[in-house]
Order: structure tokens, then sequence, then C-alpha cells
């Protein structure tokens, strides 16, 4: 069995289908036939739904190396699913013109045996009533030392009578070299956010997706550029359940932490963390909890300078503490040797660890008992192999925001909690709030991003910061309090 053995799987699948009877990603399908060994081989359709989980065996021509995304509609019926390679439908057999994705060298390598390789590789999303689809994938470069990936393509699927065909196929969104892409709904709850990091960079592309296609919206070079050889194997990205947070993941760096808007699709206030910095993570992954306050991280790690030196851990990241603690994180022993390759949070909160290469071992942790500092695995046998696939879903059960009167935006309401002077200012800067209890904390972002001052802990009371070196210029006031954020432009004269 072919695997990458530096690249594993990224993003969050979540099935968060019974919250608002959306049930879209209700269906995963994995697996994969060894002619050497042929042993616990074949095709598995995983379901869940409110009344549990269900798996099955199915017919399908297509193999699951690491490329795998589904679609169904919104009662868990499946409609349409692809190994990165070709696009089948719920007959198990591939659709008119569904074969020949990703052109190029490794899909002339991979396709005939195993699938695409490229984790977090592909995505659907729909575009009218379950009778047009797109689908978003990305395409690899193997240089033999390791992955690169781009171009970024989409391929559009329209339903013919009664049955499914592709009427446009590997047009390029973005050809460059890339990381992983990452989805979100726009903020009018129909049409998507798509962001995409260059490799080894701080520069961020930006596209739309709507009902009339993918439009171009720039790019922001925006936090941590990340300088590190190690760093620039390309990297995981994702969104928080709740659209408000993005996190762009390098298994040998850590963690870049954005604010995300999803009226305007920027990122703003870049955090870093150094989450298992200086390890060389045979295997890594990351996820949101479902209620967006923690990230779970699971490390393999093989120390770069000490080949001897092994650690299997789970972390878990207060969101909040990030940037404020020295070490914002819980740490678990994984007691059990095994490359984790990827784990996702369903509504029971239940995380899933999978092993990165052919395993038919899912071990499942409750995370109400990693609050009180314990970690005790279960698992589960598949009657299967599992290679390294988890299928890349959008969040369809994000609601609608208002713009206008989302909190990030409403200075009234903070100025009627808070009194700031002087405005404009020049070394310092009173805060004074109206409730002399109010805890808070405070960041000074500029106009590009970039967070130019964090209060190191959280404030109470009045306060009074001295910021002599400050250059001139506009600057954005970035309260939090009691979990909501507030913006106010500032002028430093």
């Amino acid at each position: 069995m072919k695997t990458i053995k530096l690249i594993l799987i990224v993003l969050l699948l979540v099935f968060y289908s019974t919250l608002k009877s959306q049930n879209q990603n209700s269906n995963w399908i994995y697996g994969f036939e060894d002619t050497i060994y042929n042993e616990n081989c074949g095709k598995i359709l995983w379901h869940c739904d409110k009344n549990g989980n269900s798996i099955k065996y199915i017919d399908t021509e297509l193999n699951f190396e690491s490329t795998a995304a589904a679609i169904s509609d919104a009662a868990g019926h499946l409609l349409l699913y692809t190994n990165g390679c070709s696009i089948a439908d719920s007959t198990y057999k591939v659709i008119k013109n569904g074969y020949g994705l990703n052109p190029g060298v490794e899909h002339d390598k991979v396709c005939g045996e195993i699938g695409y390789t490229v984790p977090n590789g592909a995505m659907f999303l729909a575009m009218d009533n379950n009778n047009k689809f797109v689908l978003i994938h990305l395409a690899a470069k193997n240089d033999s030392s390791y992955y690169d990936y781009g171009p970024l393509y989409y391929t559009v699927i329209e339903k013919r009578e009664d049955h499914y065909e592709v009427i446009e196929k590997n047009v390029i969104i973005l050809k460059d070299s890339i990381e992983s892409f990452s989805v979100i709904r726009h903020a009018n709850g129909l049409d998507w956010w798509i962001i995409v990091p260059r490799n080894g960079s701080n520069k961020y592309y930006k596209f739309l997706f709507t009902y009339y296609g993918i439009e171009e919206k720039g790019f922001q070079e925006v936090g941590l550029d990340l300088p590190d050889e190690f760093c620039r194997i390309p990297g995981l990205s994702g969104f928080s359940p709740d659209g408000r947070k993005y996190v762009r993941y390098n298994r040998s760096c850590g963690i870049l932490l954005f604010d995300f808007d999803r009226c305007t699709g920027d990122l703003k206030n870049g955090i870093y963390e150094s989450v298992g910095y200086f390890a060389d993570d045979l295997s890594s992954d990351f996820t949101f909890s479902p209620d967006s306050k923690y990230i779970y991280i699971s490390k393999f790690n093989h120390h770069r300078y000490f080949p001897k030196y092994y650690e299997n851990k789970l972390y878990k990241l207060d969101l909040n503490a990030i940037g404020i603690k020295a070490n914002p994180f819980d740490v678990y022993d994984l007691y059990y040797y095994h490359r984790i390759g990827r784990f996702y949070t369903d509504v029971d909160s239940t995380l899933y660890l999978l092993y990165a290469f052919s395993s038919n071992i899912f071990n499942e942790i409750d995370e109400k008992k990693l609050s009180n500092n314990e970690l005790i695995p279960d698992y589960f046998v598949s009657p299967v192999l599992n290679a390294m696939t988890v299928p890349y879903f959008a969040n369809y059960s994000i609601g609608e925001i208002d713009c206008s009167t989302d909190k990030t935006h409403d200075l009234v309401e903070l100025k009627e909690k808070i009194k700031i002077s002087p405005i404009p200012f020049h070394n310092k800067i009173n805060i004074e709030p109206q409730d002399k209890k109010l805890k808070y904390n405070f960041n000074i972002i500029d106009i590009n991003g970039q967070v130019i001052y964090k209060s190191d802990k959280e404030l109470s009371g009045a306060s009074s910061i001295y910021l002599p070196q400050m250059k001139q210029g506009i600057y954005i006031y970035h309260f939090i309090l009691k979990g909501e954020d507030y913006f106010i432009k500032a002028i430093k004269i």
C-alpha cells in the first residue's frame, strides 16, 4: 500500500447534521482493495445521523488513499463522492465524464491503484437544490523529496434527467505553490468563502463561491511569515464551527490563530503558538471542539536532534489563552503506540483518533473526560482497513449573521461601557469602564492586521497604557468583553 510518509490529513470533519436538520455531511466512504495481501480490505459506507452510526459494505471501483469527499441531500441520502481521481454517485458507479480529475504526473502514478494522495484534497458544495454541484479539488506535485500542492481546481457536476454528469472539469482556480484550502459560509448564509494559504508565506488568497461561480477576492498578507525550512512543508487549516476563528497549522512549527470576518472575508489579529516546535511529527492533526473554545492537536513526535526520542501526545489548547499564557494548553499522554492520522468531532462530543496508515482501529475519546484531566480511550474495529482518508465537509449548519449589527462592529454598545481617552492619543491611552469591576482584554492592531500591543493578562477597572515607541498612524483598538469582540478605529499622533 503506497502512502505519503510526511503529509497527513487535515481539517475538521463535523457531523453537525442533527443540529439544524442538515444532513449533507452524513456519509463517509473509505477503504481499498490490497492486491497483495487482501486481508481486512474492502469499501465501507459509514452513515451518521441522529440515531447513531452505521456501516455497510459497498461495491465501488474507487480506492481511497488520502483524498475523500462526499455530499448528501438534506435527508442524509448519499448523492456523490470522490477519491480525487473520479466522481461516483449513489449507484457506486463513476458518473458520465467523471474520470480524470487532477491531471498530471501524480494522477497517472496513483489513480490506477490507490486513489489520490492529497489529504483534505476535495470538497463538494451545492449550487442548485441538489441539481448542480461544484467539486473543489487540490492537486499534488511530487519532486521525490516532499509533496508540493497546486493547482487548485473546480469541477461542475449537473443532474441530467435521472443521472449526474460532469459538465466542466479541472478548471484552474489558483495556480501557485499552496497549502490545503478551507471553506466557511459567508455571513449571508448562502455563499462560501474559500481561503488558500500560499506555502511557506503569510499570503492568503481569498475566493467567494456564489450561485454564479467562483470569484477571486484578492489576497491578504497578514500574520507571521513562516521562516523555518521545517515550517515550509504544506500545512493544515480550518475554521471553527462558529466561523469566527481560522487556524493554520504546521506540524513542526505550531499554529497561527486568526479572527475571521464572515462579512468581509478578512483574517485579523494573527497570533502564533509554537505547540511542538522543534519536533518532527511523524503524524499530526487538529480539530476544534464543537463549542469553538478549544483546539485539539494529536502529535506523534520524533525529535529532529534526538533520533531515539519519541512522544505521543494530545494537546488541548484554550483559544482565549493563546498569546496570553506561556503554555495555553493541557497535555495528555496517549497510552498506545501508533501514528495518529486524524480525528474529528461529532455531535456527541466524541473525538475519534485514527491511525495514520492502514488500520481498522478507530479510537474514541470522550471530550467530557478530558475536561477532568482524564484520558481513557475506547475503540471500535472497522470491518475493513482505512488508509489515510477522512472526508472533507463544509459546515452546512452554520447560520446567517447580520453584518450591520454583528457585535464585532457595535461601537455604540462598547462606548456605553468604556470611556477611552485621549482621542487621538500620543503616548498614553486611558481606559475607564463604567462598571469598575468589568474585566476585559485589550489589543491594538495596525491596518495590516498585525497585533502591535496585547495585554498580557485580563484587565479589570481603569487602566493606563503607555506606548511611546509606537509609530504615528491609524490603528484599531480591539476589546474582548465576556467573549465578545469590539473594534474601534484609533489615531496615534
